[in-house]
């Protein structure tokens, strides 16, 4: 089974000192075990990654066999090289 992601739309990025974080506002659908297992992946990634806000909800239309939608802020997180500008041990 999949999920359908229906938006992706990317926020603000802010540095923090050791790392960068860039936020995607994701709104996607699918049956609750798929919508589970696109999560648990982006959690045994190699990358950082951050679900905040997750907002599950059931479709009253039944157009297919998605039978949720989720809505929520996915962060990942880039790390600051000690050479980068403003990271710490930065040359100025």
């Amino acid at each position: 089974q999949r999920v359908n992601l229906l938006s992706i739309t990317p926020g603000q990025t802010t540095s923090q000192p050791l790392f960068v974080e860039v936020p995607y506002s994701i709104t996607m659908e699918g049956t609750y075990h798929s919508v589970a297992r696109f999560l648990a992946a982006l959690a045994i990634s190699e990358r950082i990654f951050h679900e905040r806000g997750l907002a599950i909800s059931s479709r009253s239309e039944a157009r297919s066999n998605f039978t949720i939608s989720a809505q929520f802020t996915l962060v990942a997180y880039l790390y600051r090289e000690a050479g980068a500008l403003g990271a710490p041990g930065a040359k100025k």
